[in-house]
């Protein structure tokens, strides 16, 4: 199972008490079932270091897909986040929208090769920012868009993202910006459905109207793809390009 804990200077920031996560089949976690954020919290990764960073849009299939294939992205995992529990919640109950828990995805990359900035362009341009009952066909608590913020930085990178797509459409955005506690993993069978269960994956989001609200309100920024090119604060040296073999 893994866990992301956020640590306690941002939990005392935000003025929110931690829950952390306890397998209730182990007698404790393991430290590979484990990531300590007080990295993510305190300082910027070195260079070569992973970060993670937690979103939820709706169907947490759909999100893992649209993440997944990002340059600078190693690993996105479905689970769940928002909510206040010492075990680990099943889908059956996150479904009932009354455990406070979201759909949600931990995004593990390379702040090197992609920014948290740019991956909030991501999150946007994949959520319907103005629906407050859930996320295209999907509706209730646990399907509502949020950003899971793990530090001031992504705090205030949260902010300035939200209000700039306030700005840009002129309208109240119902997309929530949330302290991230703890993050559980899905089911396995729930992991890379896209890829598993391709067919049944594209009717799903088809028939949910997905693509077509996001063309709707994004239009060409819709789905973006990101992070051709490193950070500007990051970016490689310039080489020249090898010449063609051809």
């Amino acid at each position: 199972m893994k866990l992301i804990l956020v640590t306690l200077s941002f939990l005392t920031l935000v003025n929110i008490t931690p829950v952390f996560a306890q397998d209730q089949i182990s007698s404790s976690p393991s430290a590979s079932d484990m990531v300590d954020a007080a990295a993510m919290a305190n300082t910027m990764p070195a260079a070569g270091e992973s970060a993670f960073a937690v979103f939820a849009g709706g169907c947490f299939w759909c999100m893992e897909s649209e993440f997944s294939y990002q340059k600078g992205v190693s690993d996105v995992t479905s689970g769940y986040a928002g909510g206040e529990a010492s075990v680990q919640p099943t889908y059956e109950d996150v479904a009932t929208g009354r455990t406070g828990f979201k759909e949600a995805v931990s995004v593990t990359y390379d702040p090197s090769v992609i920014s948290y900035a740019q991956l909030l362009e991501i999150f946007w341009s994949n959520v319907d920012p103005f629906d407050d009952k859930g996320q295209f066909c999907d509706k209730g608590a646990h399907y509502l868009a949020a950003i899971f913020v793990s530090s001031p930085e992504e705090q205030k990178l949260a902010e300035e993202s939200l209000a700039a797509v306030e700005a840009k459409f002129s309208r109240k955005v119902a997309t929530q910006i949330l302290p991230q506690m703890t993050f559980f993993e899905a089911e396995e069978y729930h992991q890379d459905y896209y890829k598993k269960n391709a067919e049944r994956y594209e009717r799903y989001v088809k028939g949910c109207g997905r693509d077509d609200r996001l063309e709707s309100v994004w239009g060409e920024e819709a789905k973006k793809v990101m992070a051709v090119e490193p950070p500007a604060a990051v970016a490689a040296p310039a080489v020249a390009p090898a010449p063609s073999a051809e």
